[in-house]
C-alpha cells in the first residue's frame, strides 16, 4: 500500500515477460492485467495531482466500468479521494 509505483513497475515487468511467454500469452485474461496497470496508473497520477497526463490516459482506457471509476476520481477534490482511498 506505501509503494504503489513500485508495484505498478513491477506489474508492467511481470506483463512485458509472461506476453513472450507461450503458455501465458494465450490466455484471454492476460490482457486484464494490462488493464488493472493501467487503472493503477492513472489513479496513482491523479493522487499526484498530474491531471493532464492522466485524463489523456482515462481517454485511451478501454470503456467499462473502471473507467467511469477514474473520471468520477478526475473529478472528485483530492481530499475527498484520499479519504475514500483509505476505507
Amino acid at each position: 500500500l506505501l509503494k504503489k509505483q513500485t508495484e505498478i513497475n513491477e506489474l508492467k515487468l511481470w506483463y512485458n515477460k509472461m506476453k513472450d511467454n507461450p503458455s501465458f500469452s494465450n490466455q484471454s485474461n492476460i490482457k486484464q492485467i494490462l488493464f488493472m496497470t493501467s487503472y493503477l496508473e492513472i489513479m496513482q497520477l491523479i493522487l499526484e495531482r498530474k491531471f493532464k497526463k492522466s485524463l489523456l490516459m482515462i481517454i485511451k482506457y478501454p470503456f467499462n466500468f473502471r473507467k467511469i471509476k477514474l473520471i468520477i476520481a478526475f473529478l472528485l477534490p483530492k481530499f475527498v479521494l484520499k479519504k475514500i482511498k483509505n476505507y
